[in-house]
């Protein structure tokens, strides 16, 4: 066997999706060479992505023994760290591997996104600007300097920041979503539209575009597909909490001050937490429920819900399905914290929760909102691919389908590009 060969034989079937074949290759170059760096460190790559890190890490590290020196394997090894939420080993890994490369780009990217979710936003521009002195058109640097921009209210400064990772006609692998929306919200339509063509273009199989594409041109749209809330929080899910967090995101607090008061009197004997994400709401409302299961369709996000350690069960589910799947009438009651933002449709998720709820069991949850008299109707797609529902909506639908609907009250959900989103939060009682 010739042992380059094989190895690039495998990382190309890796490259287009065979893991399985990829896997092998890996496997056969390390049975014949087993102290192979570049094998270890590839093998480890896919590995991890196959939710193995404890292998992967071991072979980082016995690479890292062979070539202390090498800063791409310290800054892979920081990766699967980071994933894992062992900040501090991530920390010290990337600094080691600019320590071994002061010019190795993706390092101090990293470092910087890591230095932001501390807080430390000027210390983080700072880095990224260090990032980009190595490598203008650095994607990543530019990516996620954009989006710390974005999230500042600093748009125009985030909308240059993301066309530099289009430079030479190149298509970047990154969300596009973040570039769309803020070039879209400074008025820069078509462009947006042209960024997210491309990318579905490009790649035909991604939802994560399509969906994107589809919300910027206004299609109708019944909801978001299953493809796209996977593939987007599964993406999402190792920054989510800190995004959130420097968006003022209000939600949780809002909902669990409606179920802590409703439960005043005692738990409620079975808790539905529906699109848990990654389980921001699950600590405020533990103590009124005897039992807390979380639903969401990500893997990644409950995986992040699970290192709470407040839930009593995790489901990967899409949320309608379930509803379908617990016993009837057995929910004393149910929350979803912008859930319903990525369904246009409601009437399917109330009938599941008629289903679902015990005779005066309550559902409890937040949505953005449009005013009844808007042209588009009781719900919308929005520019930002979620949707957006009016309160006579929300009061018709419930009462079709066997729920009671109570106060919907207006709340500020968060910021989105410096200016705060609209929305409702509301109670449904389930009727006989």
């Amino acid at each position: 066997m010739e042992i380059s060969n094989e190895l690039q034989t495998a990382i190309d079937h890796h490259r287009h999706g065979r893991i399985d074949r990829a896997r092998e290759g890996y496997d056969a170059v390390l049975t014949a060479e087993p102290d192979n760096v570049h094998a270890l460190s590839v093998s480890a790559i896919l590995l991890s992505q196959l939710g193995d890190d404890n292998t992967a890490i071991k072979r980082l590290q016995r690479a890292i023994e062979l070539e202390p020196r090498n800063a791409s394997l310290h800054n892979n090894l920081g990766n699967i760290f980071r994933r894992r939420d062992r900040e501090e080993e991530a920390f010290e890994a990337y600094r080691t591997a600019i320590l071994a490369d002061p010019q190795h780009v993706d390092s101090i990217c990293n470092l910087a996104v890591m230095v932001r979710a501390r807080g430390a936003i000027d210390d983080a521009l700072a880095i990224f600007g260090q990032a980009l002195a190595v490598d203008p058109d650095h994607v990543e640097s530019n990516h996620n300097l954009g989006v710390t921009l974005s999230l500042l209210g600093r748009n125009e400064e985030a909308a240059d920041c993301f066309e530099r990772c289009y430079s030479g006609g190149r298509l970047p692998v990154v969300d596009p979503s973040w570039h769309a929306q803020t070039l879209d919200h400074l008025g820069r339509h078509q462009r947006a539209v042209e960024i997210l063509e491309a990318h579905a273009a490009a790649r035909p199989d991604d939802a994560v575009a399509k969906h994107y594409l589809a919300a910027i041109r206004g299609e109708r749209l019944q909801r978001a597909s299953n493809a796209y809330v996977r593939e987007h929080f599964d993406v999402f899910a190792q920054n989510f909490d800190e995004v959130l967090a420097r968006l003022k995101y209000k939600g949780p607090e809002i909902v669990a001050g409606i179920v802590n008061e409703m439960c005043e009197r005692g738990p409620a004997g079975m808790l539905y937490d529906l699109g848990c994400g990654t389980g921001l709401l699950g600590p405020r409302i533990r103590q009124s429920a005897k039992v807390l299961i979380g639903v969401d369709l990500s893997p990644r996000m409950l995986e992040r819900a699970g290192r709470r350690k407040v839930y009593d069960e995790l489901i990967v589910c899409e949320i309608t399905d379930a509803l379908t799947q617990i016993p009837q009438h057995s929910v004393d009651m149910a929350v979803a914290v912008d859930t319903l933002i990525y369904f246009g449709d409601l009437a399917p998720i109330f009938a599941g929760l008629h289903r679902s709820l015990k005779t005066g069991g309550a559902f409890i949850a937040t949505v953005e909102s449009h005013a009844d008299d808007d042209p588009a109707g009781g719900s919308k797609i929005l520019p930002s691919g979620r949707f957006s529902h009016s309160a006579a909506y929300i009061r018709e639908t419930a009462a079709a389908n066997g729920l009671k609907p109570h106060a919907l009250l207006p709340i500020e959900l968060r910021l989105e590009h410096g200016e705060p989103v609209t929305g409702l939060v509301f109670m449904l009682e389930n009727l006989a």
